[in-house]
């Protein structure tokens, strides 16, 4: 003989639609409630309703398992992408993996390939790297190493992948990019590391690392990713014969090596 008000104080009848809604209540000292609320007029006839009728089913306890659910999946996903970041990523550098690399050189040769597009590759590799840690210290060799990462991937375009290859030696996948573009890129890249401060905080002082980079096109008798990587490292071996420090481009077997003041000029 209760008015239902009074046993749900927090329950609003004139909100609750003909037919089915579900509403959240909290009054009387509990914790809110979510109901599932289903109205039937009652009805002598065809006449206007006399009253009406009212099931009210408790939904609480499955829509907080819902809501855990929801969030215990949205847990999962994000812990996957930091597992796939992680696998993926260098952690020192920021900069992709061999393994990336490896695997996005392969989907881009077969696109390339398929679509009769061009694609560079640039191996770069610090001069005299082993040095910077025998001399200043493995922590400032590997500030050296963040600070090129980072500079490497200012200097690329979204589509492209600068990479850790391993150890002192970066990589640049450039797609859709002919010898033109490779060698102004190539320039651009060497310009930009070779001109970076570096500090060493026992000497207080900065100093500079120079590179030398290796230069690779997809040439129409590859027949896998690996033959762009021998040539790119063909051109890479040159340049490093060759006194360290330029920029090696083997185009079609031929090493052509930018001297410096066509360097500076290009990159001015």
């Amino acid at each position: 003989g209760r008015p239902l008000v009074s046993v749900l104080p927090g329950l609003d009848l004139g909100a609750v639609p003909d037919g089915q809604a579900e509403l959240g209540i909290a009054g009387g000292g509990y914790a809110e409630l979510r109901l599932q609320i289903g109205v039937a007029p009652i009805r002598a006839g065809r006449g206007a309703a006399q009253g009406v009728v009212l099931t009210l089913h408790d939904v609480t306890r499955e829509r907080a398992a819902q809501q855990t659910l929801l969030e215990v999946q949205r847990r999962l996903e994000e812990a996957n992408r930091e597992l796939e970041r992680v696998a993926h990523t260098d952690m020192l550098t920021g900069l992709a993996n061999r393994r990336l690399l490896l695997a996005r050189l392969d989907m881009e040769f077969s696109r390339a390939r398929r679509h009769g597009t061009p694609l560079a590759l640039l191996l770069i590799d610090l001069d005299r790297f082993k040095q910077v840690n025998d001399t200043r210290g493995h922590l400032v060799g590997d500030a050296v190493l963040r600070a090129t990462g980072a500079e490497l991937r200012a200097l690329t375009r979204p589509e492209d992948i600068p990479a850790r290859y391993g150890g002192e030696e970066l990589a640049l996948l450039l797609t859709d990019t002919g010898a033109d573009g490779a060698r102004t890129a190539a320039l651009r890249v060497w310009q930009h590391l070779r001109s970076l401060e570096h500090e060493d905080p026992a000497a207080g002082s900065t100093f500079r690392v120079s590179c030398c980079i290796g230069v690779a096109l997809l040439d129409p008798t590859d027949s896998e990713a690996n033959d762009l990587i021998a040539r790119a490292d063909a051109a890479l071996y040159a340049a490093k014969a060759d006194g360290r420090d330029c920029v090696m481009l083997n185009l079609d077997g031929v090493m052509e090596r930018e001297p410096q003041a066509v360097i500076e000029a290009a990159v001015a």
